[in-house]
């Protein structure tokens, strides 16, 4: 799994990464507005939508998920900021 632009490896580097990834903000959420099944590649298009710790200010991101899938478990994750990039990533096309 890849968050900015570090890799994780394993379900207790991924829970490291994702606390780090929120550590910044006061409050933190993804909203979801699009999943899309393809074969063994999930497409999750959202946004992220995040207040700084110190300064209060509203971010809003929208992200691209690919994830990946074998046997019912996940095998690699990214997190992509284009939608034409993830769903390439994927093997789909606008």
């Amino acid at each position: 799994m890849t968050i900015g632009q570090e890799v994780y490896r394993g379900r207790l580097e991924v829970a490291k990464g994702f606390a780090e990834w929120q550590r910044p903000w006061d409050s933190y959420r993804f909203e979801l507005e699009e999943m899309l099944d393809h074969g063994d590649h999930v497409v999750v298009c959202g946004m992220q939508v995040a207040r700084g710790r110190g300064s209060g200010v509203e971010v809003r991101l929208p992200t691209y998920h690919v994830v990946t899938l074998r046997d019912g478990e996940i095998t690699r994750h990214r997190s992509l900021h284009d939608r034409v990039d993830a769903l390439e990533a994927a093997g789909l096309s606008e």
